[in-house]
């Protein structure tokens, strides 16, 4: 049967038992909140760590890359004066003594 007493007890258990578990869900919310702030703040500095680490690589990528596009540009001017001159020692062998001829004792570098 139930009586007033009983009902009162009841009451009064279920408000003490939903208490707890209220201070129980509030602990382990906190403790999420915390573990969600310290997984962002671990993602932002991930994050700028990869970030810095990638942008000092493309430095040196763009230096090197602009590096060997000198280097490129120095053996074609090289490659292009040694042309030059085998053409001119060749065009200056065919025309003999008509203009002086070759001096075998000149010496042309490309730079």
């Amino acid at each position: 049967m139930s009586d007033p007493v009983s009902w009162v007890k009841f009451t009064q258990e279920n408000i003490a038992r939903s208490r707890g578990e209220r201070e129980v869900s509030e602990k382990l919310r906190a403790d999420i909140e915390i573990c969600l702030r310290q997984c962002a703040n671990d993602m932002v500095s991930q994050f700028e760590f990869i970030n810095n680490a990638l942008k000092a690589r493309i430095s040196e990528n763009t230096d090197v890359k602009h590096s060997l596009e000198m280097h490129l540009q120095k053996v074609s001017q090289s490659t292009c004066a040694d042309r030059l001159l085998a053409l001119r020692l060749l065009t200056a062998g065919r025309e003999g003594g008509r203009e002086g001829g070759f001096n075998s004792g000149a010496c042309v570098t490309g730079s």
